[in-house]
């Protein structure tokens, strides 16, 4: 087994070494949370998120879509999702080169199964709602053989009673069947993908256990199975395998390495959904694993998280023994892998999100990122805040450079550029913390504020924050 650690801390928008491996942080005026990545059909990215409400400059259209070169570079940003709160959600490419989002709207306290269909450049074709009495949630969406679009989650009459269920709908996104496949305990569908039958998958939790749900191609359930022990075990991801079988991906606590953690779980079935083996790894004593994909030479490759969510890639062999793992970090703020993508190189993007902009990080085969040291010369100072909007109080962090030997200060302006509050004498720190209170220790308003670093020799952009209420 070989064990890679990379901790990635940088500070340029991008760094490309070459095509098989890059880092990219992308920066937007909008507070972007990645949700998920696919590659397009012209060998590019899109990633797929939602908008923080509160620092929502496009106030009717809180989902985002984001297309991004084979380079990590920004090429488009589009938004949707109309007036009403977003959350959750999948990406999938449709077979016409354009996009098909399955997530979730909420509206006078109920959550919605919202579909979209885009065209290749981002731009809306078409979107509905749909839903029962209570809530119901998208998760996950994938093409179905016959040009249309499938959707799994969860829904419930009042958040506790959840049940898996799928929604189809033709290529027009009209509704087709909707069908609630009912268990015994509160459970929900996480990850759902198509067979090489033109039938479907669901993988989730069923009764505290990894869950498996097959279905046919009119929503009849074939069979369904859980595998775990008598604690707590989750299902993110399944695929089916090139012999016919299936392959899960979760979490276990009934089976950790480290007593009272959890590890990483993959499950083995055939083809009838019975359990052939199962793997477990620890990681940095706990581990999850969120996507995964079969490779070329039959084996499996899943990534997920260690620890306090660093993102943590592994690839094993067909039977699952482990032949490499990789950890990667970025910056000084733990931030999880969201999702993961195949590359035309073989290669795979891990999708991420890093202060509300979107972090890609782009492996080769082996799960390599080669960053060189020095490779450009940047003196920018890192400035950003978090949380962010915020409450109570929020952590302002900068990056130091050795170069300047004058004492800096931070300084808050409030919307109309007066000053609000200064931080002196803070050369030799990395962050302040300002609990919303003016130089004077007198609470400030809720609303918009400004903040930059200040420095003898030059100054920071400046950043925004908002204080609620």
């Amino acid at each position: 087994m070989k064990r890679k650690t990379v901790y990635l801390f940088i500070l340029l928008t991008i760094i490309n070494i070459s095509l098989s491996s890059w880092v990219s942080l992308i920066e937007t005026e909008v507070n972007d949370h990645s949700m998920g990545i696919e590659q397009t059909i012209d060998g590019n990215y899109i990633v797929f998120g939602k908008i923080y409400e509160s620092m929502n400059e496009h106030p009717e259209n809180v989902f985002f879509l984001m297309k991004v070169d084979i380079e990590g570079n920004m090429l488009w940003q589009e938004f949707l999702g109309g007036e009403f709160a977003c959350n959750g959600g999948d990406i999938k490419v449709a077979p016409d080169g354009g996009f098909i989002i399955g997530a979730s709207r909420t509206a006078y306290m109920y959550s919605h199964i919202y579909i979209a269909k885009t065209n290749p450049d981002g731009e809306l074709e078409w979107e509905n709602t749909f839903g029962q009495e209570g809530h119901s949630t998208g998760i996950s969406v994938a093409c179905t053989n016959d040009s249309g679009y499938i959707v799994t989650g969860y829904t419930s009459l009042d958040q506790r009673d959840r049940n898996f269920y799928t929604i189809k709908v033709d290529e027009n996104g009209e509704e087709e069947w909707f069908n609630i496949y009912d268990t015994t305990t509160s459970d929900y569908g996480k990850s759902i993908s198509t067979t090489n039958n033109g039938e479907f998958i669901i993988c989730g939790e069923i009764n505290g256990d990894i869950g498996l749900v097959k279905i046919n191609s009119i929503g009849e359930e074939v069979w369904r199975n859980n595998y775990g022990g008598t604690d707590l075990d989750r299902g993110y991801d399944a695929v089916q395998t090139g012999d016919g079988g299936f392959i899960a991906i979760g979490k276990t606590h009934s089976f950790p390495t480290v007593p009272g953690l959890y590890d990483a779980y993959l499950v083995k079935t055939d083809s009838e959904g019975n359990e052939e083996w199962y793997r477990t790894y620890n990681g940095d004593e706990a581990a999850e694993g969120k996507n995964i994909f079969q490779t070329i030479e039959g084996g499996y490759i899943f990534a997920g998280n260690s620890g306090v969510y660093t993102s943590y890639i592994v690839k094993t062999d067909e039977d699952g023994f482990e032949e490499w793992e990789t950890y990667y970090t970025y910056g000084d703020y733990p931030q999880p892998t969201i999702d993961m993508c195949e590359a035309v190189d073989e290669g795979y993007v891990i999708c991420s999100s890093y202060y509300g902009n979107v972090l890609l990080i782009k492996l080769d085969n082996n799960g390599n990122v080669s960053i060189e040291e020095n490779i450009i010369e940047n003196n920018k100072k890192e400035l950003y805040c978090f949380p962010n909007p915020f409450k109570y109080n929020t952590n302002i962090s900068f990056s130091q450079n050795i170069e300047y030997i004058c004492n800096e200060e931070l300084i808050i302006y409030n919307i109309k550029g007066q000053k609000v509050k200064k931080f002196l004498n803070i050369k030799n720190k990395s962050s302040v913390i300002w609990n919303a209170k003016d130089d004077e220790g007198k609470d400030v308003s809720p609303g918009t504020y400004l903040f930059q670093l200040t420095t003898k020799n030059s100054n920071s952009e400046v950043k925004k924050m908002i204080l609620l209420k």
